[in-house]
């Protein structure tokens, strides 16, 4: 047992010692780092904190944005910001900054979301906005800025509260 233990150790030390003493033809055996490398979400933080990371690259770039909040069931909302309310080139440059910091949803997290999405617009519907859409990949819907249809309120004040009484709490999904 202990030979195997040490032979599982000794393969990737090899492997990581002849990594380190290899060069190539031009680098003259030196280390260099590409300056287009960005660093990309990192699955090991939480969603949360992934948001709050988010958030302070969007403000260091001009964006005022307020943190994450969650809310009492343990759900963390990333809340948007008013776009109109910025220079345009203000806005593109700092979401084009701060994209490697993008939270990336948890996949059981994205289902939920999107079954929600789904359903909610369905409702949207059923309720008289014909024309209500589907939510994107990422489970957000894209709405026009100014809702025309006279259905419109009606149907979000019966939908909006459909959809707070199918979310489970917090303590039933523990």
């Amino acid at each position: 047992m202990r030979t195997r233990f040490l032979v599982g150790c000794l393969v990737p030390a090899l492997l990581l010692a002849t990594a380190g003493c290899a060069s190539s033809a031009g680098g003259g055996g030196v280390a260099t780092v590409s300056s287009s490398v960005r660093p990309s979400p990192t699955p090991s933080l939480t969603f949360l904190a992934q948001g709050i990371r988010y958030a302070q690259c969007l403000r260091q770039h001009g964006i005022p944005t307020p943190d994450p909040s969650v809310d009492s069931n343990g759900e963390v909302h990333i809340l948007g910001v008013d776009k109109h309310a910025l220079d345009d080139n203000v806005f593109a440059t700092g979401l084009q900054a701060c994209e490697p910091y993008k939270p990336v949803t948890p996949p059981d997290l994205l289902d939920q979301k999107l079954s929600s999405a789904r359903e909610y617009s369905r409702c949207m519907r059923a309720h008289g906005v014909e024309s209500y859409p589907d939510p994107d990949a990422d489970g957000r819907i894209r709405l026009p800025e100014e809702q025309t249809d006279p259905d419109y309120d009606q149907a979000k004040v019966v939908c909006d509260a459909q959809s707070r009484s199918a979310r489970p709490s917090a303590a039933a999904t523990r």
